[in-house]
């Protein structure tokens, strides 16, 4: 409802990719710490070695105020991570309304199609 008027369409639906854009590496170390805890297969504090990019989080948050976008999260990390992801993501108050797990980007690009 905006302006007093019922509107019947549907709000805009983006997808993110988390590695990169909502989760970065702030160092070297990060990346480093990432590939130990991915070896031993412990992929919680594998995806914890991932920053939320606090610009990214506020943009995403005043599209979602200010133009009623709405957001899901797609992530190319092992398919393991995309429970972990969620919960990151959820601990961190990103608006989002679905984390999923594509194998690749042209895996992605192929079910966009």
């Amino acid at each position: 409802m905006q302006h007093g008027d019922l509107d019947n369409r549907l709000p805009p639906r983006w997808l993110v990719v988390f590695e990169g854009v909502i989760g970065v590496h702030a160092e070297q170390t990060d990346k480093a710490a990432y590939t130990f805890w991915a070896k031993l297969r412990r992929w919680r504090q594998a995806v914890r070695t991932y920053v939320i990019d606090g610009h990214a989080n506020k943009v995403l948050w005043d599209l979602t105020w200010r133009q009623d976008y709405k957001f899901d999260i797609a992530t190319f990390l092992p398919e393991h991570c995309e429970n972990h992801v969620r919960e990151w993501v959820d601990a961190h108050n990103v608006p989002c309304a679905n984390v999923r797990w594509y194998a690749s980007p042209e895996h992605l690009a192929r079910q966009l199609a």
